[in-house]
């Protein structure tokens, strides 16, 4: 009954919204609990289909039938035709369904379209191919969750864990190393260890395993929530605990515009943005992390405020009314979004996020400059998620206060996914960009497909799952790969890697007379732009590279296909895998060339700024 009346709700909100704006807003209303691990349900078919939803459906279709080509024509590469052969008479009947849409279109026969359309679907998702062996660089990611980790109990129990995401392909793990202000390692920072890891370091022992394995460990810490309501039943705590740092340090809390250090609806406390105190001892807390064992990098999780809606706002700390009453003279808690001064109050939360970040980047780096930072952070379109979550990951991304912008774009279906998609693909930044994936309330299949839309897509340096506690037997082999190289390590020879691979497809449809390319000279000039920046790094050789990829990506649209509506989702597809090389050489400018990071990114888009709201201070009220 739930999933029905999810499905009826969705239904009724597609129905006023276009689907990326229900992408956008996470597909949950205004006054929802936070969204932290929601996942974007799949959309039903509608029954009667006027011309523009055919037409979407077609695209859509269109773009299935690329990803399943994709893995088929690797397959067919590697000689493992048999294996894929249910996916050949998937694909040649999904193709003469595209060819013969538009005529049923054009002939208003909506209703004979719309079954063709659904057969080609079913028949494509049930021969969809496991993923085809390739080494292709790009991040493989997997969250490695702190439930699991505790039932682990001990490294002998960790080997088993990483065993299988080694099967997988993954290549580099987040771990969840401080969760709800506990970590799991001894640390001589926080107030107390994780009770349930008392006893070993799984940190530690997570280190010397993701060694063995050649993956990258990069420890998962949550930020400004330091708490877990939900938790405290495990850890046999009262109900109301918030957790051992605030436990601490109780004048560290932040606040809703009620006085709850909790908001309604939600179960984590979290720290005052903009306490010094605070952000200092997560500052040491996360160097201590850095510097005591041989990690890659750090993730950041709860790098945001609250999830803010129905007339609930937070930031009330009391070090953060009295610092901003100090600049402006207006107690905050007396400002509501009706005001003109409650843009400059929300632009004053999202800074001390951003602050902390460019802040923690910078310390990091001068101990250990190799070290990759990273984020996780919601999907939201940049104007609702400043206002709901004061999350700012574009300036973060063009400024290069990051490295690594992992989207939790957790969806049912791949449309989902795109749709999540779109906010990072518009961004020009030097940073790599990795989608996430939800191993929940998805399929097998679903997975496998996403994974692929992901390799298709202009955000193709990899992919995150979510999560290890996630991971079932049906899945596992279906993702089996060999070991990749990541692309944020030696970016500009990963990039030659990568474009050699996407050339080898090229040549290898032309071969099969699926494909004419017009001039082949202009790919034997990337190939050597790229060689020659790999080989001998220089900013005029990066300028080269990124010259000849440009070329190429103008003369696709002279390249010659067997059937029209090829156009339709092949060039849009390699375009998109030509943005991601792109994306590479920014990244390699600004970590191998030392280019500054503003000048490799485009100006973000601009919001509506605060006027100034400098007035004679006033008295900070008692908190209510």
């Amino acid at each position: 009954m739930r999933r029905l009346l999810s499905i009826i709700v969705c239904w009724a909100t597609l129905a006023l919204a276009p689907p990326y704006a229900l992408a956008q807003e996470g597909g949950i209303p205004l006054d929802s609990q936070d969204p932290t691990h929601w996942v974007l349900p799949a959309r039903p078919i509608p029954r009667s289909l006027n011309p523009f939803q055919l037409r979407t459906m077609k695209r859509q279709l269109g773009e299935l039938v690329e990803r399943v080509r994709a893995v088929v024509v690797l397959a067919q590469m590697q000689g493992q035709d048999r294996q894929v052969a249910g996916a050949v008479e998937a694909l040649q009947f999904a193709e003469t369904v595209l060819g013969q849409l538009d005529g049923w279109i054009a002939a208003d026969q909506g209703e004979l379209a719309r079954s063709q359309w659904l057969q080609a679907q079913n028949l494509l998702w049930q021969n969809y191919p496991a993923l085809a062996a390739q080494a292709k660089p790009e991040v493989r990611a997997m969250w490695l969750d702190r439930g699991t980790i505790v039932a682990a109990r001990s490294e002998a129990g960790l080997v088993p864990i990483f065993d299988r995401m080694q099967a997988a392909g993954v290549n580099l793990v987040f771990l969840e190393t401080v969760n709800a202000g506990y970590p799991i390692y001894p640390s001589r920072v926080a107030p107390a260890q994780n009770p349930l890891t008392r006893g070993w370091d799984p940190l530690a022992a997570a280190v010397k395993l993701a060694k063995e394995r050649r993956m990258e460990l990069h420890p998962w810490v949550w930020v400004f929530a330091v708490g877990n309501q939900r938790h405290n039943a495990l850890l046999k705590q009262p109900a109301g605990y918030l957790g051992p740092v605030l436990t601490a340090y109780p004048e560290w809390a932040n606040r809703d515009n009620r006085g709850n250090v909790i908001p309604p609806r939600q179960d984590k406390p979290f720290l005052d943005h903009g306490n010094p105190q605070a952000r200092e001892y997560l500052l040491r807390l996360f160097e201590e992390i850095v510097t005591r064992y041989e990690v890659d990098g750090l993730h950041l999780d709860y790098i945001r405020y609250p999830f803010q809606s129905g007339g609930v706002h937070y930031g009330y700390g009391s070090a953060s009314r009295q610092i901003y009453q100090q600049l402006t003279g207006i107690d905050p808690l007396t400002l509501s979004p009706g005001q003109p001064e409650w843009q400059h109050w929300t632009d004053w939360r999202t800074q001390q996020v951003t602050d902390f970040v460019t802040t923690l980047n910078q310390r990091l780096k001068r101990q250990r400059p190799d070290l990759i930072l990273s984020t996780s952070v919601f999907a939201y379109s940049r104007p609702s998620r400043l206002y709901r979550l004061q999350q700012d990951w574009e300036t973060w991304a063009v400024t290069g206060a990051v490295d690594m912008v992992v989207l939790m774009s957790y969806a049912e279906d791949t449309q989902g996914l795109q749709d999540w998609l779109k906010p990072a693909i518009s961004v020009t930044a030097p940073v790599l960009f990795l989608p996430g994936i939800a191993l929940m309330r998805t399929t097998p299949t679903a997975v496998l497909d996403q994974v692929q839309a992901v390799r298709n897509s202009g955000l193709g340096s990899g992919y995150v799952l979510f999560a290890m506690s996630h991971l079932n037997g049906s899945l596992e082999p279906l993702l089996q790969q060999p070991s990749a190289p990541l692309p944020h390590r030696q970016p500009f020879q990963n990039a030659l890697q990568r474009y050699q691979a996407q050339e080898r497809e090229w040549l290898f449809l032309a071969q099969q007379g699926q494909l004419t390319i017009s001039d082949r000279q202009t790919l034997q000039q990337v190939t050597a732009a790229l060689t020659q920046l790999s080989r001998h790094p220089s900013e005029a050789h990066w300028q080269a590279a990124r010259s000849a990829l440009q070329a190429l990506e103008r003369e696709l649209d002279g390249w010659q296909h067997p059937q029209p509506w090829h156009t339709l989702t092949r060039i849009p597809t390699w375009r998109a895998r030509l943005k991601t090389l792109q994306e590479w050489l920014l990244y390699g400018a600004r970590v191998s060339l030392q280019m500054p990071a503003t000048a490799l990114s485009q100006p973000l888009p601009t919001l509506p700024r605060p006027r100034s709201v400098v007035t004679t201070p006033s008295p900070i009220s008692e908190r209510p």
